[in-house]
């Protein structure tokens, strides 16, 4: 019989479970998560009959803060498994502690088990993970989540044994597809595809994929761009670069504002084809987009490789001044989780690791390019109207050579036609001049790194990365730099609050 305590003190002491203080700010750990997954990720739970009918499961923190043990444990254990999956792992361990922390009956422990199996899974500990799911599976008697159970051991399975892993999901496909749990029953079949593509088995691969989307399509339409995703990495993978961009753009004009990991996972390959190709900036530009959405959403597990990309083609280019900026700030960063949580793991955090040793030892005492810095030196001593007025001048006129008409410009930057009327008007723009660069090239080259982004995103970066610069070239020194922009320190403690 496994103990869990056993478990819990070896984590701690020996793979990485962060032993911190129970005092963890209830913000904190409820940060960066969507309301919306939550909501997914506990209808799920609902499904396995934990609770009595009438149980409310919608309002995270109502969930998180009531009396009843049950309720905590289920809402905790969601929480912990949404940070595992964006690979918040610190967070992730903080909210399986509290979920732990409260004595729950049995299928709710159950569930409990099975969402910190899944952690196990994803920091690579399988043994681990099996224990908690052969104790998971005889702590319930609900035969939805011993069926949810076995599926996840058909995940496990995937990173160690491809044979088991089939057998097991194509048993859990039969039953979701006599049982009728449609959802279910597609992202098995997802997940089949994940395996024959591994297996080399691309024709078989894409059987999988198109029956998974065929069947969320008419089922649950918001869950079709994890498996048009997973399409076009098929056809990257079949070198069908064109069908596979296609594919992976198409996904990128949706409105994706509830789903950022997928927009990220899509931008890296597209960064991909970018490589294979060996188009150098464009695997910077799409690189560049997914860490500013990773940044912003908290979606950890993606960031790493963006940080390593990006410095290896800046290496590749002979430019070593900001693969240098990049290898650095991604080694910082990687240096903070493992003071926190004292382990590592994952392919592109050794490859990141490997190649900042590399790198600065052939490049010693190597000055830092920050890649802000030529693009927003032109903004040193203007007011901020004029600053923004010749960003957007430029950002429309760069924007506009690209599309045929303004219906289509407006649909890819989510805007109304008035809006844009209204900006040409506003910022003089004429026909003239529209298909004109700027004298810029660096504000044009970051420009090109934007263009995939709706204008209200693109807006929220371009402040970001300004003031993030100004800042700095200003010492820190807020009122200089208000005086500076001609704005008041009250407006620039807003635009700057989060920096």
């Amino acid at each position: 019989m496994l103990d869990l305590n056993l478990l819990f003190e070896s984590v701690i002491n020996n793979e990485g479970f962060h032993n911190r203080k129970s005092d963890e700010s209830f913000e904190q750990l409820v940060n960066y998560i969507n309301p919306i997954h939550f909501i997914d990720k506990a209808q799920e739970a609902s499904q396995f009959n934990l609770l009595s009918s009438g149980s409310d499961l919608s309002d995270m923190k109502i969930l998180l803060r009531t009396d009843d043990p049950d309720l905590q444990c289920i809402g905790w254990s969601c929480i912990g498994g949404i940070h595992t999956f964006t690979g918040n792992y610190r967070l992730a361990s903080l909210a399986f502690k509290r979920a732990d922390n409260v004595e729950s009956t049995p299928n709710v422990k159950s569930y409990f088990y099975m969402e910190l199996a899944n952690y196990y899974r994803k920091l690579q500990f399988m043994d681990s993970a099996f224990a908690l799911l052969d104790k998971a599976m005889i702590t319930t008697n609900d035969i939805k989540l011993k069926w949810r159970i076995r599926t996840i051991q058909g995940y496990v399975y995937n990173s160690i044994d491809w044979e088991k892993s089939n057998l097991i999901l194509q048993e859990s496909l039969l039953y979701y597809r006599s049982s009728g749990e449609n959802i279910r029953e597609a992202f098995v079949l997802k997940h089949l595809g994940d395996l024959q593509i591994k297996l080399g088995n691309y024709n078989n691969a894409e059987i999988y994929y198109n029956k998974a989307l065929e069947i969320v399509n008419k089922h649950m339409p918001k869950k079709q761009f994890d498996i048009m995703n997973d399409i076009g990495w098929l056809n990257y993978k079949k070198k069908k670069y064109e069908k596979a961009f296609v594919i992976f753009n198409s996904i990128l004009e949706n409105d994706l504002t509830n789903n950022p990991y997928i927009r990220c996972l899509v931008l890296q390959n597209l960064a991909c084809i970018s490589a294979d190709n060996k188009d150098y900036r464009n695997i910077i530009n799409y690189h560049t987009q997914s860490i500013y959405f990773s940044e912003k959403f908290g979606i950890n597990d993606l960031i790493y490789e963006d940080y390593y990309k990006i410095a290896v083609t800046n290496e590749k280019l002979n430019d070593y001044s900001t693969a240098a900026y990049w290898y650095n700030r991604g080694y910082l960063r990687l240096m903070t989780e493992i003071r926190e949580f004292h382990y590592i793991f994952g392919e592109y955090k050794h490859l990141l690791l490997e190649g900042c040793h590399n790198f600065f030892r052939a490049h010693q005492n190597i000055k830092y390019n920050d890649p802000l810095e030529k693009p927003f030196e032109f903004a040193i001593n203007l007011s901020f109207d004029d600053v923004l007025k010749i960003f957007q001048t430029s950002f429309l006129r760069i924007h506009i050579s690209k599309t045929k008409t303004s219906s289509e410009l407006c649909s890819i930057l989510k805007i109304s036609n008035k809006s844009y009327y209204n900006y040409k008007i506003k910022l003089q723009l004429n026909k003239r001049i529209d298909t004109q660069d700027s004298n810029n090239k660096y504000l044009d080259a970051y420009i090109s790194s934007l263009l995939n982004m709706t204008w209200k995103e693109v807006m929220e970066k371009f402040n970001l990365d300004l003031f993030t610069f100004l800042l700095k070239k200003f010492k820190y020194n807020k009122r200089d730099l208000a005086k500076s922009l001609k704005i008041s320190s009250s407006n620039l403690y807003l635009k700057t609050k989060y920096l």
